[in-house]
C-alpha cells in the first residue's frame, strides 16, 4: 500500500514527535514517519491510515524522496506563518473591542511596548513570507 500525509486529528504524541524532529536534518526521517504512514484500507477517495504507535517507520523514511520532505517543510512553514498572522489579527481585534477601559489602562501600564512590538512583528511577517517564495 502507499503512504499518505497525516494532517487531520493529530494526537498530542504525534504533535510532540513532529515538533521535536521536523526542523533538524539529523532527525527529519523521524518527522516524516509521523506525517507519512501506510494506508491500511482505501475505497474511492476515502482511506484509513495506520494508527500512530510511535516512529516505527523512521528508518524507512530515510529513503523518502527530497521533494516529499521539502513539500512537508514548505507546507508547515506556510501554515506557521498563516497561523501567526491569524493570531496577531485576532489579538488586535480582541484588544480593540472586548477590553474594558480599566483593562486597557492596566495593559497600558503593564504591557508598555507590546503594541510597538506587535506592529513590528506584523511589519516583519510579510517580508519573511516573501523570502521563501
Amino acid at each position: 500500500m502507499g503512504f499518505i500525509p497525516i494532517l487531520d486529528d493529530m494526537t498530542l504524541g504525534e504533535y510532540i514527535d513532529l515538533d521535536e524532529n521536523l526542523g533538524d536534518w539529523q532527525t527529519m526521517h523521524k518527522a516524516m514517519s509521523v506525517l507519512y504512514r501506510p494506508i491500511t484500507f482505501s475505497k474511492g477517495h476515502k482511506y484509513q491510515i495506520e494508527e500512530y504507535t510511535g516512529m516505527v517507520n523512521a528508518e524507512a523514511m530515510k529513503q523518502a524522496p527530497l521533494d516529499v520532505v521539502f513539500a512537508a517543510m514548505v507546507f508547515f512553514y506556510h501554515l506557521s506563518n498563516e497561523l501567526t498572522q491569524t493570531i496577531l489579527n485576532y489579538l488586535q481585534k480582541v484588544t480593540e473591542k472586548e477590553l474594558t477601559i480599566q483593562q486597557k489602562q492596566t495593559l497600558g501600564i503593564n504591557g508598555d511596548g507590546i503594541n510597538r512590538s506587535m506592529e513590528s512583528l506584523k511589519g516583519m511577517l510579510p517580508s519573511l513570507i516573501t523570502l521563501q517564495n
